[in-house]
């Protein structure tokens, strides 16, 4: 269930055939093997249903019609792909979120004077070192690259459009004066 939760669909997968596999170890009665599976099933459908995934009763339909275990494996094994792509999507919707939501906030700040990756952390309560390797993976810059590039591109508009002295420019972008 955590590897479902997760959406990795190898750890999921390699679960599902080891608790099959044990079951077609061990002979026990039709009763007892029969209520093994239907909680399975169950924790199965109360994941798709926890989770929000599309079609979850259609899903419990086709898992619940089985008539061999290896029919029930994979009917399973299907909807646990569906799983993992759903919290794959959820994920990547998240991220293109947070993504958008960092960026802007780095746009609209990296003119301060003492703007920095904590700062940045502390207001989306996420640790500098995973906000880090996130603006790392988004940007393909560092933070601080990321930030210089902002900085030096505000300067370049600043010279061509502006009438202001250098001076001005760089204090303008955060620097305190024209040697940083």
């Amino acid at each position: 269930i955590r590897s479902l939760r997760q959406g990795d669909r190898e750890v999921a997968s390699a679960a599902l055939t080891a608790m099959m596999d044990e079951l077609r170890s061990h002979n026990m009665s039709f009763l007892m093997l029969r209520c093994i599976l239907y909680e399975i099933i169950h924790v199965v459908l109360k994941t798709l249903n926890e989770l929000k995934v599309p079609e979850s009763a259609r899903y419990a339909k086709e898992i619940l019609s089985f008539t061999t275990l290896e029919e029930l494996e994979s009917d399973l094994q299907k909807v646990m792909l569906i799983v993992c792509n759903h919290v794959e999507q959820i994920r990547e919707s998240n991220n293109v979120s947070l993504r958008n939501s960092v960026l802007n906030y780095i746009r609209e700040r990296f003119c301060s004077f003492n703007f920095s990756l904590e700062q940045v952390s502390e207001h989306f309560q996420i640790s500098s070192s995973y906000l880090s390797r996130f603006i790392k993976d988004q940007t393909g810059h560092t933070f601080m690259e990321y930030v210089t590039y902002l900085k030096l591109t505000e300067a370049k508009k600043q010279l061509v459009q502006s009438d202001r002295s250098i001076q001005d420019i760089v204090e303008s972008i955060g620097y305190q004066n024209t040697s940083s």
